[in-house]
């Protein structure tokens, strides 16, 4: 039962905005690490757009990609992964 409610702790709701995002900037920067070992590991390369879920929301939308597949947006989409975000 007290694993129950650890589990329930650590994946309820942030009692502020503020805690919430810094939830997401320590989530996403975990998130970010993940993703450059998973590039050098295995070569292959990933994007990930981040936004926000609410007008409230006080996280910033955000972007990172490993090694040059930003260069994908630029070169075929034609935007620059700022705009997109």
């Amino acid at each position: 039962k007290l694993n129950e409610h650890r589990a329930l702790q650590h994946m309820s709701i942030r009692a502020t905005n503020t805690a919430a995002a810094r939830d997401v900037q320590s989530t996403l920067d975990t998130i970010f690490k993940m993703l450059d070992s998973l590039a050098v590991r295995t070569g292959i390369y990933t994007c990930l757009f981040a936004s926000r879920g609410h007008v409230y929301d006080t996280a910033q939308a955000t972007w990172s990609g490993t090694d040059n597949v930003m260069d994908f947006w630029e070169d075929v989409v034609q935007m620059e992964a700022d705009k997109i975000t």
